[in-house]
């Protein structure tokens, strides 16, 4: 008996649907359906080991110049805590440079927000119960309020500052 992939009027290269479900649910401990996330083509084009190896040097050289941080003569290992170890212990790729004065070296991390909830969809996974047949309704904000927070910590851990920047829609005459 020969096994169908499909009904006789389906189109070449393509399964039938019963074929389908029957194939997602015998692999389903295996694999899972979902939508796929979109990102920008150029991430993948830019991101490789030579062009972060350029973004770094050119990131120590500033701060050399900056006299925050200082070359060493002899490039060596270093462990998460950045103690000098053996190759077999170590945390990274060999280090040249040091970090002399990590309060004026500052990190922050752009966030973009908004107020509206209106698409948020469930909050951490919660669970509420109803009565069977309803839906479980919050109220939710659905006024559309951008804004874009940027958290500053210098790089021996210290929160410096927060910095929140809102959406503006009113354009002054003097141009500011």
């Amino acid at each position: 008996m020969e096994r169908k992939l499909c009904q006789d009027n389906a189109s070449y290269g393509k399964v039938g649907q019963g074929w389908w479900c029957g194939f997602l649910r015998r692999n389903g401990q295996r694999i899972v359906t979902q939508q796929g996330e979109k990102f920008a083509i150029d991430w993948s084009d830019w991101t490789t080991l030579d062009n972060i190896s350029q973004m770094y040097d050119i990131i120590y050289d500033e701060m050399i110049d900056a006299k925050i941080a200082e070359k060493i003569n002899k490039p060596c290992f270093m462990n998460e805590k950045g103690k000098v170890v053996e190759e077999c212990d170590r945390f990274g790729k060999k280090v040249d440079t040091i970090l002399t004065h990590p309060e004026y070296c500052l990190f922050a991390n752009e966030t973009g927000c908004n107020t509206s909830m209106k698409k948020d969809g469930h909050v951490a996974g919660t669970r509420y119960i109803t009565k069977k047949g309803t839906q479980a309704q919050r109220m939710a904000s659905t006024s559309e309020g951008r804004f874009t927070v940027l958290p500053f910590l210098s790089a021996n851990g210290q929160p410096v500052c927060c910095v929140v920047i809102f959406q503006s829609n009113f354009c002054s005459e003097s141009g500011g």
